[in-house]
């Protein structure tokens, strides 16, 4: 399903001229999996790993989705590092309460993956209130997709 959601987006992306960003290595992919556990004390989930290796991060139409570092392809595009994102978002003490992880983001909220019962979310921007809870990646992804193609 992953790969049928970034197959929409790059049909699109090539049709505006713009450029995906490229999957993750495997070395990438090694040592950010070893910083994930050990910064945020768990496995990263399945699907958003297979999402990194198809697009290391995803800069799309207003939808973020963080990656493994910032973009190679465009200096100028927004920051794509998940770890990055996060310490910047820790230092809002009302986002380090929710016992979250960033994982992407749009113009009016956040997208999240909760710790305690492994759930992505769309969060409220200011509020940081939950309006969507997604059983897995691939749902978030898909309705987030839909959003902005």
């Amino acid at each position: 399903m992953i790969n049928d959601l970034i197959g929409k987006i790059r049909v699109t992306a090539n049709r505006w001229g713009e450029v995906l960003e490229p999957e993750a290595s495997k070395v990438e992919l090694q040592g950010f999996t070893e910083k994930f556990k050990t910064k945020f004390g768990l496995e990263v989930p399945i699907q958003y790993e297979i999402f990194l290796k198809l697009v290391n991060g995803l800069e799309f139409n207003g939808l973020i989705i963080y990656g493994t570092k910032n973009s190679d392809n465009d200096p100028d595009a927004s920051m794509l590092d998940i770890f990055e994102m996060n310490k910047i978002f820790n230092d809002s003490l009302m986002f380090n309460r929710l016992n979250v992880i960033a994982i992407g983001e749009d113009s009016s909220g956040l997208i999240t993956y909760d710790k305690d019962t492994k759930k992505f979310q769309y969060r409220d921007r200011i509020g940081l209130d939950r309006v969507e809870q997604f059983s897995s990646f691939d749902e978030m992804l898909s309705v987030e997709i839909e959003k902005v193609i």
